[in-house]
């Protein structure tokens, strides 16, 4: 069963995964230069798809199809309910989690990394949030 404890820390994560951009914008006036980042990991992505499409155009709408998929399959396993919704709150959490690369980006470089600090944050929610709902699978 999903607790008040666990919706309440999904909603402060899920605010703050996606307030995290542009309140680092905002707060340290990263340089657009960070924007290659980002853009080598979906490049990264569209040319892994590229083998099974005919150019990256495609293999970006195949990547979006991909997100979608998830999306809606997540929300379609949320409405399931019980330990349903708890694979679900693990996924995200696992997602959470994996905002450490903001940090290990930092480390990498020797100079702070823009979302480092949103990254730690949600690290720090997302094993809080999958040891509560690992908690509360045991329970059922």
């Amino acid at each position: 069963m999903v607790t008040k404890r666990i919706l309440n820390l999904f909603l402060l994560a899920s605010i703050l995964e996606i307030a995290h951009v542009p309140l680092e914008l905002w707060l340290f006036r990263i340089d657009h230069i960070y924007y290659a980042d980002a853009k080598a990991v979906f490049d990264g992505i569209t040319n892994a798809l590229t083998p099974i499409s005919q150019n990256a155009d495609e293999a970006f709408i195949l990547m979006v199809g991909i997100f979608g998929v998830l999306w809606l399959g997540t929300n379609y396993l949320s409405l399931r309910g019980g330990k349903w919704q708890l694979v679900v709150i693990m996924f995200f959490s696992l997602l959470f989690i994996s905002e450490i690369h903001h940090l290990i980006r930092s480390i990498s470089l020797g100079i702070y990394y823009p979302g480092t600090l949103a990254g730690l944050i949600l690290v720090v929610l997302g094993l809080i949030l999958f040891w509560e709902a690992i908690k509360a699978w045991k329970q059922q």
